[in-house]
């Protein structure tokens, strides 16, 4: 497993994120029915009121907002907070194995790219495309990380062991499907039941085994053992992946 240091969100961005949330949302309405409060007391019921309606009105608008700082205060202290420790347990495990899905999209890129973390972080696309001129059922030819194993005779064995990797901690995190952000649920359903990568690598394979090769157009024939014909998958897969730590930082904050 591969344990690294988690960037954490700049001080802007939590307070974003909490502003957003529902914790937030109820403090934000507290502060204000509380200001509410001390403007109606200690000025607004000093004022004559134009209208005689207006006073039992204000007297409500009082009430409720009395009513609405007890509730506010009532759950932060008998449901945010008390679960606000075990909420930064189950965090700190979700972030783990989010992080190590993030590490196999990015090593992923590393390794069909064969250049050093920061070079290949700063791929894009494109750049990635002309790494792919390699046939997958060649054997990979990867870094030091590898030498002890595990060892590979394609580069379909080597995307099965990636993707099994990915489904364990997929299956991890999925064992608290209720405290993660739906835009990550999404991008495991995705992963799941609608990765074109997988599906086109499962196809490749099978092609290539019974020596068939697809005309489209009757003109146009596929080369199912290159791996630049999946480029463009390879970089949406790695991509979704890469994008879970932040996604649930931003998203679970609070």
């Amino acid at each position: 497993m591969f344990i690294g240091k988690i960037n954490p969100l700049s001080f802007w961005e939590r307070f974003k994120a909490f502003i957003k949330s529902y914790p937030g949302m109820a403090g934000i309405l507290g502060i204000a029915c509380f200001v509410w409060t001390l403007l109606y007391k200690m000025l607004l019921v000093n004022i004559e009121a134009p209208y005689q309606w207006l006073v039992p009105l204000g007297d409500v608008f009082y009430a409720v907002a009395l009513s609405v700082i007890a509730s506010v205060i009532f759950y932060y202290f008998t449901s945010f907070i008390p679960n606000y420790r075990s909420k930064k347990t189950i965090d700190k495990l979700l972030l783990k194995w989010l992080q190590q899905l993030d590490w196999y999209g990015k090593q992923m890129v590393r390794d069909i790219s064969q250049l050093n973390y920061d070079e290949a972080s700063k791929l894009n696309q494109e750049e990635l495309r002309s790494y792919c001129n390699k046939k997958l059922s060649a054997k990979p030819q990867l870094g030091p990380l590898y030498s002890l194993g595990p060892y590979f005779g394609n580069w379909f064995e080597y995307f099965d062991y990636c993707f099994q990797m990915e489904d364990a901690y997929i299956e991890k995190c999925l064992q608290y499907q209720d405290k993660l952000p739906v835009q990550i649920l999404e991008i495991f359903e995705d992963m799941e039941i609608h990765d074109n990568l997988r599906k086109a690598l499962s196809d490749y394979k099978f092609q290539l085994a019974t020596n068939q090769v697809n005309n489209l157009m009757g003109s146009l024939q596929v080369n199912y053992d290159t791996m630049e014909n999946l480029s463009h998958l390879i970089w949406n897969h790695c991509n979704s992946m890469r994008q879970l730590v932040t996604l649930y930082q931003k998203s679970s904050v609070y």
